[in-house]
């Protein structure tokens, strides 16, 4: 014999009494036996409670489940009976997807009120887009924000190589105090001279680009690092608006020294090698700490183009802005121009 107690309604039922006796009231619909301390045994009339409020006539008429169905439930869950399911129809075994398909239900039509008349498909679509777009947000600063302390495993722009280019991808993670400080201060002399002075944007190098009188792109290192761990190649204006809110997102979470690092590991030097340890392996035979500053500007010479410009034979064009990138790192005052970040 299974018993069944019900704390809330104080009564017993026996799951296999062979005799049942249906008792008077309007609540008398299930075979019950009452206990002889209950309040119906006692004689005592029903108290009148409904989560709805005093103007409900029966917990049904909210949407809650009724006392014949949640008996049920219970009853089941004390004599072996099938798994209970929860209001919404997901089963109890499910536990471990009911929150992520909860989510996404409240994402996509909002929460649920009873009483409430349904809402304009217009408007679930606005309120669902809204929600996605707050989503989107605080799952890219959670992802900036983990980013300064943990090495990213890959990036978008190795996908994209791995999944379309010609050649094998070779990346290995470098910590920053096993790069030579020359390969810090190359890549800031080719790149961005004003990298340790500016937020993320170069506003001259901008206004020169806009007047047409530049002849590289205004692309900061910090505006490099975003694309290359979160975007795509190319330009307009959608892709340029993403590459802004990560670049703000990089430079108020990470401190320069950390940009410098996440860039120096995830840039191009050639086809398929990224970081400038894979490279200083590949192309010198030598680990990334024992670069010198030719060394370093020859591989900074080729990022603006890895895949028509050669580290291993470097041609005219990349061998004069090799001699250039070694002006400028002296012109900028040597490795103490970045003792700062």
């Amino acid at each position: 014999m299974h018993r069944s107690i019900d704390p809330e309604l104080d009564l017993v039922w026996s799951a296999s009494s062979p005799s049942r006796s249906k008792p008077s009231g309007p609540r008398g619909r299930i075979p019950i036996m009452w206990s002889s301390g209950s309040r119906r045994a006692r004689g005592a009339p029903w108290p009148a409670r409904s989560i709805c409020g005093p103007a409900a006539s029966s917990e049904r008429s909210c949407g809650a489940p009724g006392r014949r169905a949640r008996r049920r439930r219970y009853s089941g869950r004390r004599a072996g009976g099938p798994e209970p399911r929860d209001p919404d129809g997901d089963a109890a075994g499910t536990r471990l997807t009911r929150g992520p398909r909860r989510f996404f239900r409240w994402l996509l039509r909002g929460p649920r009120h009873d009483g409430e008349a349904p809402r304009r498909w217009w408007r679930r679509l606005g309120s669902g887009l809204a929600r996605l777009a707050v989503g989107l947000v605080l799952a890219s600063v959670l992802s900036v924000g983990l980013l300064r302390w943990i090495p990213p495993f890959t990036t978008a722009f190795i996908l994209r190589e791995r999944a379309f280019g010609d050649t094998p991808v070779a990346h290995h993670w470098t910590p920053w105090p096993q790069i030579s400080p020359d390969a810090a201060l190359a890549v800031v002399a080719a790149e961005d001279q004003r990298f340790p002075m500016h937020w993320g944007f170069d506003l001259v190098e901008i206004e020169k680009a806009v007047e047409g009188g530049a002849r590289r792109g205004a692309s900061t290192i910090s505006q490099q690092v975003a694309k290359n761990l979160y975007l795509w190649p190319g330009g307009g204006y959608f892709r340029k608006g993403i590459e802004a809110w990560f670049t703000i997102l990089i430079e108020a979470l990470w401190p320069k020294r950390r940009i410098l690092e996440v860039y120096l590991n995830v840039a191009e030097f050639g086809p398929g090698v990224f970081g400038v340890g894979e490279a200083a392996r590949r192309y010198f035979g030598k680990e990334p700490a024992a670069l010198t500053a030719t060394e370093a500007a020859l591989l900074a010479a080729v990022l603006p183009s890895p895949k028509r410009m050669s580290v291993a034979r470097p041609g005219p064009y990349v061998l004069g802005r090799t001699g250039q990138i070694l002006a400028q790192m002296r012109q900028l005052g040597g490795r103490s121009y970045l003792a700062g970040p």
